[in-house]
């Protein structure tokens, strides 16, 4: 904006007159992150947005050590839904609610939970999430 407002000032100094290009002046938008880094989003195969809540739930799991944990033993059984899962909670079919807490977490939290369009609750207490 201060460039923007220093241009369109030394405009008006210089006599430019009202029918001129302002918008000729204004500054080029510039990218903040550089093309050649890479996005902290991983990257899949298919579009993201396609990851089904079990497959969200696999990368939490497995991001968070879900090997180690003292729950969740039926998280990913065939005959078990996921809205059926320990300390998942649906509305309407889609996941609204994951409180995973003293279940011994360990590790960091998967940036493809954010693809979990209706979860409004993330109880993570009591572990190790970097």
């Amino acid at each position: 904006i201060q460039e923007y407002v220093r241009k369109w000032t030394s405009m008006k100094t210089s006599g430019i007159t009202e029918n001129h290009r302002f918008q000729d002046y204004r500054p080029r938008e510039v990218s903040a992150v550089p093309s050649n880094v890479p996005s902290p989003i991983p990257s899949l195969s298919s579009s993201p947005t396609q990851l089904s809540q079990k497959e969200i739930l696999q990368e939490l799991y497995n991001s968070l050590g879900g090997t180690n944990w003292n729950c969740c033993t039926d998280w990913f059984a065939e005959s078990v839904p996921v809205c059926s899962y320990t300390n998942i909670a649906c509305t309407n079919g889609a996941i609204s609610t994951i409180v995973l807490k003293d279940v011994n977490l360990i590790g960091t939290i998967p940036t493809v939970i954010g693809l979990l369009s209706h979860l409004e609750e993330l109880g993570l207490d009591h572990g190790l999430i970097v």
